[in-house]
């Protein structure tokens, strides 16, 4: 497995997906949908870039 192409492939996808903040950070907020969620694991994620 290529970790730099597979970082690269994930800096596209929040590029692609992503909201611009006013302090101009790109974030792509998602949650998880299942049958059991824990607290602290299943938490809303904000990844930015």
């Amino acid at each position: 497995m290529n970790v730099e192409h597979e970082i690269n492939l994930l800096v596209e996808e929040i590029w692609r997906l992503g909201t611009k903040n006013p302090d101009g950070t790109l974030s792509v907020k998602f949650s998880y949908s299942g049958e059991l969620l824990l607290q602290g694991v299943h938490d809303i994620l904000l990844l930015q870039d």
